[in-house]
Formats: structure tokens, sequence, C-alpha cells
């Protein structure tokens, strides 16, 4: 285990590799994600996950393409990390625009469906709306939630059972399913007031 001074100096060598990669990280972020904000919370995600990776010895130079050259091997470390965020970021766009807008949640669910709180991109309003504008308005929506709606809304997005959801989060499932059917009532009400035409 680490003392004091050892984990001093660790973050110390950490801080420098970082401040001499950071904006190169952010920029290739923004040149994947397209949106600054998105792409400043990816690099912050991913400077948390570095860090705790870096301080448990998982960052070794030697095992680059560049033992010899510590912040650019760093760099390449680094960037597979943002890398990694952003394409899990895409997944979830591409998610938001299509998870079922027409399909049904899950067989564990009662409720509405998705597509009776977003409207689909079959609907005519859609077919002169960019999709990316849609994706947008999606994510506000979804990231405007109350902490633990958005979480738990966001893992459904991501293809996970409500089971999974359970497990990921430790909580019971009656509370899994009420947590996605506020979350829904919340997204609805998003967009009857700001945007009911979006709505059938």
């Amino acid at each position: 285990m680490l003392d004091s001074l050892d984990l001093e100096l660790m973050q110390r060598e950490f801080e420098q590799l970082w401040f001499a990669n950071h904006e190169y990280a952010y920029r290739y972020a923004y040149h994947i994600t397209r949106n600054p904000d998105t792409a400043q919370e990816i690099v912050q995600e991913a400077s948390v996950r570095a860090w705790v990776a870096f301080s448990n010895g998982k960052f070794v130079p030697e095992r680059t393409k560049y033992p010899d050259d510590p912040p650019r091997a760093f760099r390449v470390w680094f960037l597979r990390i943002v890398h990694n965020l952003c394409m899990d970021e895409l997944k979830l766009i591409a998610r938001l625009a299509t998870v079922s807008l027409d399909d049904g949640i899950g067989a564990e669910e009662d409720s509405q469906e998705l597509g009776d709180i977003i409207p689909s991109y079959e609907c005519p309003i859609h077919e002169s709306i960019e999709a990316e504008e849609f994706v947008e308005l999606v994510r506000r929506a979804v990231n405007g939630l109350p902490s633990p709606y958005r979480e738990t809304f966001r893992l459904l997005l991501k293809d996970k059972t409500y089971e999974q959801i359970a497990e990921i989060l430790q909580i019971e499932l009656g509370t899994v399913r009420s947590r996605i059917a506020r979350a829904r009532k919340l997204i609805r009400k998003f967009f009857e007031l700001h945007y009911p035409e979006y709505l059938n």
C-alpha cells in the first residue's frame, strides 16, 4: 500500500503528464463528438479513470510503443481511455435516437413504450428535422432528469435489462420500474412544455 509520500509523488507525476496531454485529449474528444460540453465531460471522466488506473500501477510506459518517452506514452494510453468513452457516448446517442422508439422496452414493463413518450422518426413531423437536432433534444430531456432517474434511464438506453439495472445500481426491481416510469413522465413533460409539436 502506498504511503502518503509515495502517493504525493505519484500524483505529481500524473499531474505533469496530464497537463501535457489534456488539451490534446479535449481536441480529440471534440473531433469525435462535435460537442464542446460533451467533449469536456468525456475528458473529465477519462481523467478520473486514468488517475485511478495510474495510482494502481496500470500505466507502464515500457509496455507501450514509447518506453523512453513517458509523456507520449501517456498520451497514447490516455487517449485510449478517451476514445473508449467517446465510443460509448456515440452509442448512447444512437440509442437515444433509435432505441424502442417503435419497439417495446421489455416484457417486464407493463406501462407505455418509449415510443409513446418520444416521437418516432417514422412520424411525418420528423421528415424535415435533422437527426442531430432531435437527438440533442432527447439528450437534453434525459440530462435534465433528477439524478436517480437519469442514471437509471441511461442504463436502460444502453440496452440493460431491468434486472441488470437493479444489480448495477443495487436497488430493488420495483424501484427500477418506478424510476423508469417516472423518468418517462418527466421526459414527456419536457416535450409538452417546450416542444409539444414533437408529440403525436
